[in-house]
């Protein structure tokens, strides 16, 4: 029985209409490591204990779509009021069936940006959006 799970069918729930996101990036967990020493000691050695976690910010890439202003103006709302989202990446099976979902919590466009415009060829143009957000949850189905 094959159980490997491919990277190539996955969906962007983002509270916007498209969720046809050609790459994500950033996702992983990181925690904060905290060295302890007990008394003066300059021979003891330090224990290494757990601290707080820490989340690498996501990166969405999609292709630009005529008259699509959807991500611009959720970046362009934070400068008025914040507009917090939760987030899931979901990774799908071959039913599209999700196996995978990363949730993030209170995210928020902190950069949006468009592939360069070249003269010299004719490629699609991309748009690139980085999220912040609290906190990042893994669920398997």
């Amino acid at each position: 029985m094959n159980n490997h799970v491919f990277d190539n069918h996955f969906m962007v729930e983002w509270g916007g209409s498209r969720t046809d996101f050609t790459e994500v990036h950033g996702l992983g967990f990181e925690r904060e490591i905290i060295e302890i020493r007990n008394g003066s000691s300059p021979t003891q050695i330090a224990q290494k204990v757990p601290g707080t976690e820490d989340y690498h910010q996501i990166i969405l890439r999609r292709h630009l779509m005529e008259g699509d202003l959807e991500m611009y103006q959720w970046w362009k709302q934070q400068s008025a009021t914040p507009e917090y989202r939760d987030v899931t990446i979901n990774l799908l099976n071959r039913n599209h069936e999700p196996i995978f979902a990363w949730r993030l919590r209170n995210a928020f466009p902190s950069t949006v940006n468009y592939t360069p415009l070249t003269a010299g060829s004719a490629s699609v143009m991309l748009e690139e959006v980085e999220l912040s957000f609290e906190s990042m949850v893994l669920t398997a189905y």
